[in-house]
């Protein structure tokens, strides 16, 4: 069942490279972009980065762009970022949680969700950061590692928060756990919310 969801998750990728040879279209129009604004910022005629150095910067661009911004990042922007990446471990260390439940037969329908999600997630990340980074190299390119690429795969994070619960014993780390996983989402929301004014407010 696992493998079956994580085939359906990357069938628009296998439809793509047959269609384009590339897990997105690369049109005319598209390359044009993506000459142009590299030579506007510069990026054009830097080195380039080796793989290892690429994947470190798409890494730290993909995690920076779940509370994107308007202006420069400040000590506020950095310091929001806590509770994404908070949810972010919870949610890990759940998928664990899951994947060892499903090693020892006695999985629920969630670890099944949340084993098919991290695969997708997964492959689709993995794909994400090829493709960037053969942009890179050809064009220059820097700005290819928007979170909103996932919102279909949004849901993984709860979920696989509720795994997490589910294998929480002493009744304080629980009700901690339930407390941070119906918060974290709404102060996140208030955050850029509150983020998006402030730099509205300076333009």
């Amino acid at each position: 069942m696992i493998a079956i969801a994580a085939l359906l998750a990357i069938s628009p990728y296998v439809a793509f490279f047959a269609q384009y040879g590339s897990p997105a279209p690369n049109t005319p129009g598209q390359i044009a972009m993506l000459k142009t604004v590299a030579h506007a910022a510069g990026w054009d005629g830097a080195e380039r980065m080796s793989p290892a150095a690429y994947a470190v910067h798409f890494v730290a661009e993909f995690v920076l762009g779940w509370l994107p911004t308007l202006m420069s990042r400040n000590a506020l922007n950095y310091a929001a970022l806590v509770i994404p990446v908070a949810a972010a471990l919870c949610a890990f260390v759940g998928l664990v949680m899951s994947a060892q439940r499903i090693a020892r037969g006695n999985e629920g329908p969630i670890d099944i969700v949340v084993a098919a999600g991290a695969l997708a997630f997964t492959g689709t990340f993995v794909i994400h950061g090829i493709f960037s980074y053969e942009r890179h190299v050809a064009y220059g390119w820097m700005m290819d590692a928007y979170p909103r690429y996932y919102l279909p795969l949004a849901a993984l994070v709860p979920l696989a928060g509720l795994s997490l619960l589910a294998a929480s014993k002493q009744p304080r780390t629980r009700a901690m756990l339930t407390g941070f996983l119906i918060a974290s989402p709404v102060a996140t929301l208030a955050l850029v919310a509150m983020l998006s004014n402030t730099a509205r407010a300076h333009i």
